[in-house]
């Protein structure tokens, strides 16, 4: 797939862009799939501010290139409100920072906040960077939570390897092809984790009621 950069981007490539880059941003840096501008690294926008930098960015941009943001997970709710509202193509949301049960803790909130804006709905992607080499399971998982792309350093024994066992991961399932997982397909191995995700606990046919009842 293609590669995130902060330099100079191949025409696959999709290029990140903070307040250091921005002022420096020529006709001939932007000929790439896309940029993705990451807001934790600007300062404080509103909105109009933030619609003036990507009509700015767009038109050094060839037709049909991608406009995203991106923005830590604990922002999620207002990266997805915001990238619904000025019409952009996706999110990358930054799950780096937490630690290895980043995407667990992560998932819920970013489904629950693409569902409130109706990001998904739109036909967006949806983005989330973890830190270190990813596994066959986190990449299912992720798309079973609604995520289009995983991004990371890289795979954990690479990408033959991660493409077997994914397969493997489907077959066990049921499924035939990649795009037919889903969250239906998840289950919480434990008390915690169905707590914190909202997802059946193995063996029960409901979510536990502190997720499903309206107090």
């Amino acid at each position: 797939g293609p590669c995130i950069v902060r330099g100079v981007p191949e025409p696959g490539d999709l290029l990140m862009v903070g307040d250091a880059t921005l002022a420096m941003l020529e006709k001939e840096s932007l000929k790439c799939l896309g940029v993705i501008v990451n807001l934790d690294d600007l300062p404080r926008l509103n909105d109009a501010e933030l619609d003036s930098i990507i009509v700015s960015i767009r038109s050094r941009m060839d037709p049909g290139s991608l406009v995203l943001l991106a923005d830590r997970v604990d922002r999620v709710e207002e990266l997805s409100r915001r990238c619904v509202d000025l019409n952009l193509d996706g999110v990358l949301v930054d799950a780096a920072s937490l630690d290895g049960a980043g995407a667990t803790i992560a998932l819920p909130r970013i489904g629950m906040a693409s569902k409130k804006s109706g990001l998904a709905a739109g036909g967006r992607s949806i983005m989330i960077q973890l830190e270190g080499a990813v596994s066959a399971d986190t990449i299912v998982i992720s798309k079973c939570a609604g995520i289009d792309v995983v991004v990371s350093p890289g795979l954990e024994g690479g990408p033959e390897v991660v493409d077997g066992e994914i397969r493997g991961i489907l077959r066990e399932m049921g499924v035939t092809s990649f795009s037919e997982v889903n969250r239906s397909n998840l289950r919480a191995i434990d008390h915690g984790t169905a707590m914190q995700t909202g997802l059946r606990l193995a063996g029960l046919e409901r979510p536990l009621p502190t997720w499903t009842r309206r107090d």
